[in-house]
């Protein structure tokens, strides 16, 4: 089995920690006792948690995490002023 292209490919994919966690699994005795679901679980486990703990990549370093519905967000979609659903206010 081609091993490093298999994570460098997962890499490429932005799959960083479950390209770490399969090098790691590969050098586990242990891990050849799993079955192919159980692998893949742990796999996405990883995947999963790393992404979920990793900070947005678009917040700056102590910055707080932008607000729902920011400058510009007043009006749902449908409901914008000048959509054609709702009449605009000036135009009443």
């Amino acid at each position: 089995m081609l091993i490093h292209p298999l994570a460098e490919r997962l890499r490429a994919l932005g799959m960083t920690a479950m390209a770490d966690t399969f090098l790691q699994m590969q050098l586990d005795p242990a891990a050849a006792e799993l079955s192919r679901e159980d692998w893949l679980g742990l796999l996405l486990e990883r995947e999963v948690t790393a992404r979920q703990q990793a900070p947005h990549p678009t917040a700056e370093a102590g910055a707080p995490a932008p607000e729902r519905g920011g400058r510009g967000h007043r009006f749902p979609r449908a409901t914008r002023p000048g959509s054609g659903l709702v009449p605009h206010p000036r135009r009443m």
